[in-house]
């Protein structure tokens, strides 16, 4: 028998596998379920194919997939080949009870799977710490653009640019002054330094 069909022992012909079902050797003897996370609605099939992001399949066996959102609500994703939906959808976060919520304004939610943890925050906002779902705007925006903030899931102080620390990058550090026209903490030393005419007798 090719792939995807089966002969029982003693059969003088062979069978399609159902719905559900697979078989990727030749010369078989029965079929298997399809595992969870996968489904396949034809006969005759060689495999099983997995299901798409944002769908999943707890079961064995499956004709079809079934779609997150559908069955356990707005919000709720998956990745490819999923069992279950364990992922927030884009833009959404799981919070630290694993239920989806709209990211705040602030956070990078472009794709699926973030989490309050792994948060990314855009340029300008400030988040106090890890485990906190609260999202602020910063006073002065330039002094919450540190290197690399706005790749990695950054918090607290590790968001403020150089020279600035505090509640939301507010505060200037020792050497440094808030410039009121740039809206951001500024080394003292910028700039040449003036020292007058020179006076001569």
């Amino acid at each position: 028998c090719d792939a995807g069909k089966y002969s029982a022992s003693g059969a003088a012909s062979c069978t399609s596998c159902g719905a559900g079902k697979f078989q990727d050797a030749t010369g078989a003897a029965s079929c298997s379920d399809c595992a969870s996370g996968r489904a396949q609605p034809d006969i005759g099939q060689g495999s099983c194919d997995s299901c798409d992001a944002g769908e999943f399949m707890p079961d064995t066996g499956a004709t079809a997939c079934l779609v997150c959102s559908t069955e356990k609500g707005e919000g709720y994703g998956s990745s490819e080949g999923a069992s279950e939906c364990n992922k927030a959808a884009p833009g959404y976060f799981l919070n630290t009870n694993g239920n989806p919520k709209l990211c705040p304004e602030g956070v990078k939610c472009g794709k699926e799977g973030v989490t309050t943890e792994t948060m990314v925050l855009k340029d300008g906002f400030f988040k106090f710490a890890a485990k906190s779902e609260e999202v602020y705007a910063c006073t002065y925006e330039d002094n919450c653009k540190a290197p690399g903030a706005s790749d990695s899931a950054l918090v607290g102080q590790d968001l403020c640019a150089e020279g600035s620390n505090g509640p939301l990058c507010s505060v200037c550090k020792g050497d440094y002054y808030l410039d009121a026209g740039e809206q951001r903490c500024v080394a003292c030393s910028k700039g040449s330094s003036w020292l007058g005419p020179a006076i001569t007798l």
